[in-house]
């Protein structure tokens, strides 16, 4: 009789669960005009257009007042992704992870500033290569956001 571990390994192994980010690893800058003009594609609605737009202004405030980025670069290890640049630094901590076709799904505790890790809760993001070389990192928080990067 198979033990439980084993049976564990071969259900995950066999249904493309990994157990880290490692194909993503590294250093990626964020992409603020690709973003934005992703936001502006996937906006279908008159609705989603305005609060597309609500967001994009007050994206652009933050920067304007606070000198803060529009989004963080981030740091991809194998178990994490770190904001590295700005004054609120996002971090999102892997609980599991599967890959299907063309991107990479995880659960992750989701903390909105590293510098702040009392106020993590548990999400759903989403990984993968765009054009060949962007990283596109999709985030279930409220509301669904997508960002756009480049590997440094």
């Amino acid at each position: 009789m198979k033990s439980l571990l084993s049976i564990l390994f071969l259900f995950s192994a066999s249904h493309g669960f990994s157990a880290d980010f490692s194909e993503f690893v590294g250093s990626w800058r964020f992409c603020e005009k690709a973003t934005i003009d992703l936001w502006r594609s996937e906006a279908k609605t008159d609705a989603k257009k305005e609060h597309v737009e609500k967001l994009i202004k007050f994206k652009k405030e933050l920067q304007a007042k606070l000198n803060m980025p529009f989004y963080s670069d981030i740091e991809i290890t194998a178990k994490s992704i770190v904001g590295v640049t700005g004054i609120v630094m996002p971090k999102y901590d892997l609980i599991s992870l599967e890959k299907k076709p063309g991107r990479v799904s995880a659960r992750v505790y989701f903390h909105e500033d590293k510098n702040d890790p009392g106020d993590a809760y548990e999400s759903a993001i989403s990984i993968s290569i765009i054009e060949g070389k962007k990283l596109r990192l999709d985030v279930e928080l409220e509301m669904a956001v997508s960002y756009i990067f480049e590997n440094k």
